[in-house]
């Protein structure tokens, strides 16, 4: 009992990381057909450690970098995530929307196991990497006016982001700004109390959701 335990556990580890491969996994772990005759099942495809490994990597680069090194990075290591920044794109929305389809188009050709998750760092204010209409203000800004007009702005922004191929935006900052000399978080938190931080972080995490982009 005790190893159909462990065999269970491991093929639910591995199903959550190589959800692409299911279907092979299920026929891999599948007990004996409780049939008089026997049931033949096609073996699976080789597991490759390398693809699952490169597919919850991300790759970022400073600056500009020429397509043809990122290319051969994405597809040598076989990577799952490609996290972006205004130097790399150009900080615009088609900027960013360029590179998403480069990278769609890539993973797509090259028949990755996996889509390439593009990510970036849209928290508000001057930390905008994606410079629109729709980027929000400071945290701290928007938390002024409640958790509805912070859902509302972050709605807008996952809006936007989304259109421009975004997947997940490394927002919102739920930090608790406690030290008046801290020179990091600033206006990036919502501010000093954690009963009111807690509810405009909610808001800001559904209202990403909404506008079609993960929130961490």
């Amino acid at each position: 009992m005790g190893a159909i335990l462990v065999i269970a556990l491991l093929a639910v580890l591995v199903w959550i990381g190589r959800p692409m491969q299911s279907a092979h996994l299920a026929r891999a772990v599948a007990s004996p057909s409780p049939s008089a005759t026997p049931v033949a099942h096609p073996l699976p495809d080789a597991w490759d450690l390398d693809s699952d490994i490169g597919s919850v990597m991300v790759l970022s680069w400073r600056a500009a970098v020429d397509w043809s090194v990122v290319k051969a990075e994405l597809v040598n290591d076989q990577i799952g995530g490609v996290l972006l920044f205004t130097p790399n794109f150009g900080g615009t929305p088609d900027g960013m929307k360029g590179w998403s389809d480069r990278l769609q188009q890539l993973a797509s050709t090259v028949c990755l196991g996996h889509p390439i998750l593009v990510m970036v760092d849209q928290e508000g204010g001057a930390v905008a990497n994606v410079k629109a209409g729709w980027s929000p203000p400071w945290p701290a800004v928007m938390g002024t006016a409640g958790p509805d007009h912070v859902r509302d702005l972050e709605r807008a922004n996952g809006q936007g982001l989304r259109a421009a191929g975004v997947g997940l935006n490394l927002a919102p900052v739920a930090d608790v700004r406690t030290n008046p000399r801290d020179a990091i978080t600033g206006a990036r938190s919502f501010g000093g109390n954690p009963a009111a931080v807690a509810p405009l972080v909610g808001a800001a995490v559904q209202g990403l959701h909404v506008g079609g982009v993960g929130a961490v």
